[in-house]
């Protein structure tokens, strides 16, 4: 079963679906800006514009808007996406790397559109006969919204929606993505003139998180990356790019080919932060492209821990564990919830950690 939430943008509600890493209006957007977008019903009116304009279906003589939602040209379009981003929004008008991510998420190009377009109550309840491949199996719900030309004339209801993308082709054209009632494919960059009145959806775009290898060990190294609640996966034995969903916990698992060992993860481009967990991360927090760098070193082997350096001073059978800093090894032992080593740095232990620290021998040069 499909699970959908909702968004409130400018006091009207939609519903929202989460597709892959990407989240989706499923709904086309129906709204104003307050009145900033004004209604141009006018057919020669709306071929002359050059700044926003929106209208119904015919004029609003079919009351069907509240399903098609509104017909904006691309002007609109730019003002919606510009008042997200003065919001604050994490929505906005997709690109269309956007729409070839979802193509690809559902199959490819060419069986997307059908997964796309709504077949309920009804396969043919908004959409014309043969709504070729229609199962909504995305739960994005598109609807046969028809359009207005740039001529001010309105066609295709039923057959046909076009939706504005965020990419200006040229002077007087812009892109657009299209799905229709004959085909199972979606049509995902489309040249349009920007006075045709198309739908307009919203997304939250997916964040491509780059998982990038390091060090100086030699070997079949592998990482993978998974989506904590998304589910998706990518496993590589270089550098490789996966999209998760906005603010989605990532969990890295990496896995060194002998004699390789995992020496860090951490997050080196972009903002985000990293929990390590025993060779692996949980990666979390970012809403923008970040590069994890996973190091993957030759082992090191530490020195012993020599028994007569400690045992001589103690008089009790104790139980000693170890630990090894940098290579130097030091034994430990418990003392009620503490595990302390017990055994003081060396001069040698201490030219091995902080080999920029001097070694003092007179007085006058440690007094100074």
């Amino acid at each position: 079963a499909l699970t959908y939430d909702s968004v409130t943008i400018d006091g009207v509600t939609y519903p929202s679906i989460w597709i892959g890493a990407q989240k989706w209006v499923a709904a086309n957007f129906a709204d104003t800006l307050g009145g900033s977008i004004p209604y141009v019903e006018n057919q020669a009116a709306w071929s002359a514009l050059t700044t926003s304009g929106y209208t119904y279906y015919n004029a609003g003589v079919d009351p069907i808007e509240c399903v098609n939602g509104y017909l904006y040209n691309f002007w609109a379009a730019e003002e919606i996406n510009a008042y997200l981003v003065s919001i604050g929004s994490l929505y906005r008008l997709p690109v269309p790397d956007d729409l070839n991510e979802l193509a690809n998420y559902l199959g490819g190009a060419s069986v997307a559109g059908g997964k796309l377009k709504s077949a309920n109550p009804t396969l043919l309840t908004h959409w014309n006969t043969p709504n070729t491949g229609a199962d909504n199996s995305s739960g994005f719900s598109a609807v046969g919204a028809g359009i207005r030309s740039s001529l001010g004339i309105y066609s295709a209801i039923l057959n046909i929606s076009y939706f504005w993308q965020n990419l200006v082709l040229t002077p007087t054209n812009s892109s657009a993505y299209q799905l229709a009632n004959s085909a199972a494919s979606i049509s995902t960059a489309v040249s349009q003139d920007k006075n045709n009145g198309f739908s307009v959806r919203l997304v939250i775009p997916s964040v491509k998180v780059t998982i990038a290898f390091s060090g100086p060990c030699a070997g079949t190294n592998t990482v993978t990356a998974t989506g904590e609640d998304s589910g998706i996966t990518d496993t590589g034995t270089s550098g490789f790019v996966i999209n998760v969903r906005n603010g989605e916990n990532v969990i890295i698992s990496a896995t060194p080919d002998s004699p390789c060992v995992v020496g860090s993860i951490n997050v080196t481009s972009g903002v985000g932060d990293v929990d390590d967990i025993l060779g692996g991360a949980l990666v979390y927090n970012f809403s923008d492209a970040i590069t994890i760098t996973v190091e993957f070193t030759n082992p090191v082997t530490p020195t012993g821990c020599d028994p007569c350096t400690f045992s001589e001073l103690n008089t009790v059978d104790y139980t000693y564990g170890q630990v090894t800093v940098n290579s130097v090894c030091y034994p430990t032992l418990e003392i009620g919830n503490l595990e302390v080593t017990t055994y003081n740095l060396t001069i040698r232990d201490l030219s091995t950690l902080f080999p920029s620290v001097p070694f003092i021998t007179t007085d006058t040069a440690w007094t100074n």
